[in-house]
């Protein structure tokens, strides 16, 4: 039997304790947790990154600018707007930056121009009493020129007023000679920018091997570049030059190369040591100008003769013109309606500005009457509303449109209508008349209502007609029912008036009898009488019938002395009254 021997069991390994765990990251991660702790803190301290973004940022500029031009394309909107907000709220700061700069140019372009004023003075006093002068004055007179300017522009063919010598390599100006009478700019700006241009011609253009940029023309200046192997000789010539100046220039500079050879090659900066060549380059100074002519005495006497007539000519039209022009405003301030402003007086044109009430006569239809075109004259009305009493009359007659009959006059601010008018254009007018601009008040007291004036006219004859009729009958004669006829009409055309004017008509048939026969009988027959004539104007016309009435009269209508024919009658009475009104008994 066997038996089996045991081995005995390691022991178990201790749990690690919390501190121990801590020991060991410290003693693993210690130094990296220090750096973290670092970094942490520089991030946290705004002051510190500050300043080594400060210490960078001029490195990556650098650095950036070199790759290309991605950081100016975007700091280029920044910048221009930081620039256009500075300039608003600090202007003088921008004027101080460049009043170095303005100041100079300035002054050196006033310079150049009293310059070139002083150059041409004597080609001016040569010329003033020449054909050819009184000519240039015509000229100066018709393109607004100074005359001066004339003279220079005439006489003047060509003239080099600058001469520089500028170093091939570097382009730094070694010499320059200029024109007395010219104000000279900054050879060292004009020998920087030559060469500028020069590559950028070479570089953008493919200029071929050999060749470069040997002219340049801005208004009547010319350049001209004649290049060289270490120099280049640039003349600023105004005017057109003769193709001789040119080799003058090629000799000039072989000349300066011969002599200056050593000097151009081993060139440091110093430029003193081309000071010999200034005799050279002064002799490129030339210039050119028509001679003027010497006349002889007496054709100065006949020239000023001429001169003196055309003076007194062209003085003669510029004082006509002038006459015209002030006869012009003239005409303008006599119109109603029209008020100038402002106006101006030139030689030949003119323009003037005012207010133009819109019924008032065009300004330009005065223009002929005054010897002026539209051409010489430019006008700008603006419109207004007058109160002139001719405008406002006419202001007046355009609004109320009175018929044929009717007169409008202005008495001060009061607007008087006279004459015949209807009744509703009466009643519209003294509504709105008082709200014409320039009419305080509407009068037309003495204005006569046409349709009411009709209508009395109408009352009178329908109340003179009589009708007849026989001893003891109430029958209409034959011969009345004419006279009915006329009543009816004239009875329906009354009604019509008597509406437009704002009445009422009544028309009241009245019979009567003679005295024979008892009061009862006379009182039925007259009764009888009146309805039968008023069934009769009825059936003549039924617009009459409506405002007709009949009314018994027993009462002759003379004397019992009277002739009985002229008791046995019908007569009518018209009443009219302001409608809304009850009518009278």
């Amino acid at each position: 039997m066997s038996t089996e021997t045991s081995l005995p069991q390691p022991p178990a390994a201790p749990e690690p304790s919390a501190t121990a765990l801590e020991d060991l990251r410290a003693l693993l991660f210690g130094p990296e947790r220090r750096q973290i702790a670092q970094l942490q803190e520089r991030f946290d301290d705004v002051s510190q990154r500050a300043a080594e973004v400060g210490d960078l940022l001029p490195d990556a500029l650098a650095h950036s600018s070199a790759q290309g031009s991605r950081l100016t394309t975007a700091l280029m909107p920044s910048v221009e707007e930081a620039v256009q907000a500075s300039v608003r709220r600090h202007p003088q700061v921008l004027v101080n930056a460049i009043y170095p700069l303005m100041g100079g140019a300035i002054r050196r372009a006033v310079a150049s121009a009293l310059a070139s004023m002083v150059e041409g003075l004597n080609a001016t006093l040569q010329r003033s009493f020449s054909l050819e002068g009184l000519r240039w004055r015509i000229e100066s007179y018709r393109t607004g020129r100074p005359f001066g300017e004339v003279v220079l522009l005439r006489t003047l063919v060509f003239r080099v007023e600058q001469v520089l010598l500028i170093h091939e390599q570097t382009g730094i100006l070694l010499q320059q000679v200029v024109t007395p009478a010219v104000q000279a700019e900054d050879a060292d700006l004009v020998s920087g920018m030559m060469s500028a241009i020069r590559d950028f011609v070479h570089d953008s253009f493919r200029v071929e091997e050999g060749k470069s940029l040997d002219t340049m023309r801005a208004g009547d200046l010319l350049l001209r570049i004649e290049p060289g192997p270490h120099a280049l000789l640039v003349g600023v010539i105004r005017g057109t030059p003769p193709p001789d100046l040119q080799a003058l220039f090629q000799d000039t500079l072989e000349r300066i190369h011969r002599v200056y050879r050593n000097e151009l090659q081993a060139f440091s900066g110093n430029t003193a040591r081309f000071d010999g060549t200034r005799p050279d380059l002064e002799a490129c100074l030339r210039s050119a100008r028509v001679e003027p002519l010497r006349p002889s005495s007496g054709r100065v006497w006949s020239w000023a003769a001429a001169g003196l007539a055309v003076a007194a000519l062209l003085s003669f039209f510029a004082v006509r013109i002038q006459l015209r022009w002030s006869d012009y405003l003239q005409r303008l301030a006599a119109e109603p309606g029209l008020v100038v402003m402002a106006q101006q007086r030139g030689i030949r044109r003119f323009s003037v500005n005012g207010l133009r009430d819109p019924l008032a006569v065009d300004p330009a239809s005065l223009l002929a009457s005054a010897g002026l075109t539209a051409a010489q004259v430019s006008s700008r009305w603006r419109s207004y509303q007058s109160v002139d009493p001719p405008l406002v009359e006419r202001r007046a007659q355009a609004l109320l449109r009175p018929p044929p009959s009717v007169n409008l006059k202005l008495a001060g601010d009061i607007l008087q209508a006279t004459g015949e008018a209807p009744h509703r254009w009466m009643v519209d007018t003294r509504r709105v008349a008082s709200f014409i601009p320039g009419v305080v008040k509407y009068d037309d007291s003495t204005l006569v209502d046409s349709d009411i004036a009709l209508a009395q006219s109408i009352r009178e004859q329908i109340e003179q007609a009589r009708l007849h009729f026989e001893t003891g009958s109430a029958a209409v004669r034959p011969e009345d029912a004419l006279t009915i006829r006329r009543v009816a009409a004239m009875v329906t055309k009354l009604a019509g008036l008597a509406f437009a004017a704002g009445l009422r008509p009544s028309v009241e048939v009245i019979g009567h009898a003679d005295a024979t026969g008892s009061e009862s009988s006379n009182l039925y027959l007259s009764t009888e009488r009146a309805q039968m004539v008023t069934a009769q104007v009825a059936a003549a016309d039924p617009s009459a019938g409506a405002v007709t009435t009949a009314k018994r009269n027993s009462q002759p209508l003379f004397s019992t002395a009277g002739p009985a024919a002229e008791n046995r009658i019908v007569r009518f009475a018209v009443r009219l009254q302001p409608a809304g009104l009850e009518p009278q008994p």
